[in-house]
């Protein structure tokens, strides 16, 4: 994508794993990241560091072996599936809508690619398991205001305890990582074309990687 910093190490995929390996001590890197930033790998040095945090728990716990790694995030993301039956239950959708929606998105190509070894399984069974509990207390503006707050309030306290405690500065992380990902500046201003050109392929990715097939037979559902 435009505006990427050219990774160092062209013959190592820049994923969360390479840099996860190096870290010795999850403290000490905790507290040098916003020094090390620009130097690690690109999704790393662009995403918060508890990316990479998470998957070197995952690692010491596996012993280094990539394979459990990979296994663990599979089984994690494979969670959304029966939590996702339950949210359509949840909101009145009959058993065989619920079983066709299921389906379809255990064989979208998208989740399949990127459930395993991404952390995007990760946030989509905490984003489905959370459509699921705000439908069950009534969905209303009151109960999401009050979600709201209540993660606003949280974030701010654990991102505070975290720079207390080790040093780690999350809106210098932010700024740094804004820099490294756009160092043209803000492209929409900066360069017009190309800002069109990346939301035109992000749409195409989705279409892409959700397949043809499915998006043809979502658009048929007999949605309610």
């Amino acid at each position: 994508m435009s505006g990427h910093v050219p990774d160092r190490h062209p013959a190592r995929a820049p994923i969360f794993y390479h840099d996860a390996l190096r870290i010795r001590s999850p403290g000490v890197w905790l507290s040098e990241f916003n020094t090390v930033q620009s130097h690690l790998l690109i999704h790393s040095r662009t995403q918060p560091p508890f990316a990479v945090l998470l998957h070197c728990a995952v690692l010491n716990a596996a012993r280094g072996d990539l394979a459990v790694l990979s296994l663990a995030f599979v089984l994690i993301s494979s969670l959304t599936l029966p939590v996702m039956g339950l949210v359509f239950r949840e909101i009145g959708a009959d058993a065989r809508l619920t079983g066709l929606l299921t389906l379809l998105l255990a064989v979208t190509p998208a989740f399949n690619i990127f459930g395993a070894v991404s952390l995007d399984g990760v946030f989509l069974v905490v984003a489905t398991g959370l459509a699921g509990l705000f439908q069950r207390e009534g969905r209303g503006r009151r109960v999401l205001l009050t979600a709201l707050g209540i993660s606003i309030v949280a974030s701010v306290l654990a991102l505070f305890t975290i720079h207390r405690v080790w040093g780690y500065d999350h809106v210098q992380a932010f700024l740094t990582a804004s820099r490294l990902e756009n160092r043209y500046g803000f492209l929409l201003v900066r360069r017009p074309l190309v800002y069109a050109m990346t939301r035109i392929e992000d749409v195409a990715e989705i279409v892409l990687f959700l397949s043809l097939g499915t998006a043809a037979t979502m658009v048929r559902l007999p949605w309610r």
